[in-house]
C-alpha cells in the first residue's frame, strides 16, 4: 500500500476511477469516445483558407490566431479522416508526455506517479479534449513545458501558447510581478514571429474575438458564471457578472500578492501550474475540455501532499477537481429531472469550488482558511 502522504493521491484516483467504470457499465461503449465537434471541423477549415491564402477567420467562431499549427494536417495529401486521426493521436501523446515528465519533475514517488497517470487517464476532460478537436490538449503541454529548467524554453512555450489561445496572457503580469523580465521579452518576441503570417488578416481575428465574447451559452459551458447567472437570472447581468468578476479578479489578487511578498525563486518554476484554475475560467465561455489544464495542478497538489496533508481549503480544490471530472462522462446521458440540472451544474460549481480554494490559500498564514 502507498504511504499515507499518497492519501490525496489515492483518493482522486478512486474516484475518479469509479466514474469512469460506472460509465463504462451504465452508459455504454458509446460515450468512451467523444466524437469531433465543430472546434476541428473550424481549425481544420481556417488552415484550408490559410494555405490556400485567405483569411483563416472566415468561420462563424474565433479561430486561434496560430491556424498554421493545423497547417500540416490541412494539406492535400491527407483527408479530413486521417487528419482528425493524427490530431486524436497528437493531443493523446502531447497530454500523457506532458504528465509523465511533470510526475518526474515533481520528484514523485513512484507510488504517487502510477496514481497520477490513473487519474490522468480517467479524467472526463482528458478525453473530451483529444476528441472535440480543440487546443486545449496542446495548452497543457505547452503550459507543463512553461516549467521547464532552461528558461528560454520555458519563454517561447508561454509565446506559443498565447498565441494559440489567450488565457495564458495571465501569466505575463503574473510574471511581471515575479521581475522575469527577460522571459517576458523572449515570449513576446516568440509571439510575434508566430503572428507575422498573420499579419493581412489582424483585422478579421479582432473581429471575429468581438464577435465570440459577445455570446454567452449556458449549454456546456462551465464557467462560474453559469452559476451566478441562475442565481439572480438573466435580466441581472451586472449582478451576475459582477460576482463571476469579483471572485475571478479577487482571487487572482491574493494570489498575486502572496507571490510577491514570500514566494522563494525555487517554487517560481511552478508558476504556470499554480495560475491553472484562473486560466481555467477565465473565459465567459468555459466547455468541459478546458479543465484539462488542471491535470498539472492536480499533480502539483499531489506532490504537495507528499509533503504534508492538504489544507481544508486544499480539499475545497480536490472537491472542485473531482466535480469538473463527472460532468463529461454523463453529458450524454439521458437523466430524469432533477438529475440533469445537477449534472449541468457539477462543472460550474467545480470551477468555482477549485477558483475559491485556490484564492483561499492564498491568504495569510494568521487567517487562512484551512
Amino acid at each position: 500500500m502507498p504511504p499515507k502522504s499518497n492519501f490525496t493521491a489515492r483518493l482522486i484516483t478512486f474516484v475518479l476511477l469509479a466514474q469512469w467504470l460506472l460509465m463504462l457499465a451504465f452508459a455504454g461503449p458509446r460515450t468512451a469516445h467523444f466524437r469531433f465537434g465543430d472546434d476541428f471541423v473550424l481549425l481544420f477549415s481556417a488552415a484550408g483558407h490559410f494555405l490556400s491564402g485567405h483569411s483563416p477567420y472566415l468561420e462563424r467562431w474565433f479561430i486561434p490566431l496560430p491556424s498554421a499549427l493545423m497547417a500540416p494536417l490541412a494539406l492535400h495529401w491527407m483527408h479530413y479522416a486521417g487528419a482528425a486521426t493524427a490530431f486524436k493521436v497528437i493531443n493523446g501523446t502531447v497530454m500523457t508526455a506532458a504528465m509523465l515528465w511533470l510526475c518526474r519533475e515533481l520528484e514523485l514517488t513512484c507510488a504517487n506517479a502510477v496514481l497520477v497517470m490513473v487519474i490522468t487517464l480517467t479524467y472526463g476532460p482528458f478525453y473530451s479534449a483529444v476528441g472535440e478537436g480543440n487546443l486545449d490538449a496542446l495548452m497543457m503541454g505547452l503550459l507543463v513545458a512553461t516549467c521547464a529548467r532552461n528558461r528560454l524554453i520555458a519563454a517561447a512555450a508561454l509565446g506559443i501558447s498565447i498565441g494559440t489561445k489567450f488565457y495564458s496572457l495571465l501569466l505575463l503580469p503574473v510574471w511581471a510581478v515575479q521581475r522575469r523580465w527577460r522571459e517576458i521579452l523572449v515570449a513576446g518576441g516568440v509571439l510575434a514571429i508566430i503572428l507575422l503570417p498573420f499579419a493581412p488578416y489582424l483585422g478579421d481575428a479582432f473581429h471575429s474575438i468581438t464577435r465570440r465574447t459577445g455570446t454567452f451559452c449556458i449549454i456546456g459551458n462551465q464557467s462560474p458564471a453559469v452559476l451566478f447567472f441562475d442565481w439572480f437570472g438573466i435580466g441581472r447581468k451586472w449582478a451576475w457578472l459582477g460576482c463571476y468578476v469579483a471572485l475571478w479578479g479577487g482571487t487572482l489578487l491574493l494570489q498575486m500578492l502572496r507571490n510577491a511578498s514570500n514566494e522563494r525563486e525555487e517554487q517560481r518554476r511552478w508558476t504556470a501550474l499554480r495560475y491553472a484554475p484562473w486560466m481555467a475560467s477565465a473565459p465567459i465561455l468555459v466547455f468541459y475540455y478546458t479543465s484539462v489544464i488542471l491535470l498539472p495542478f492536480c499533480a502539483l497538489m499531489v506532490a504537495t501532499n507528499q509533503r504534508r496533508p492538504l489544507r481544508r481549503a486544499e480539499w475545497l480544490v480536490v472537491v472542485g477537481f473531482i466535480l469538473t471530472g463527472l460532468y463529461p462522462w454523463v453529458f450524454h446521458l439521458e437523466l430524469a429531472y432533477p438529475f440533469d440540472l445537477l449534472v449541468q451544474a457539477s462543472a460550474p460549481l467545480g470551477v468555482t469550488l477549485v477558483l475559491a480554494g485556490s484564492g483561499m490559500t492564498a491568504l495569510p498564514s494568521r487567517t487562512r482558511l484551512g
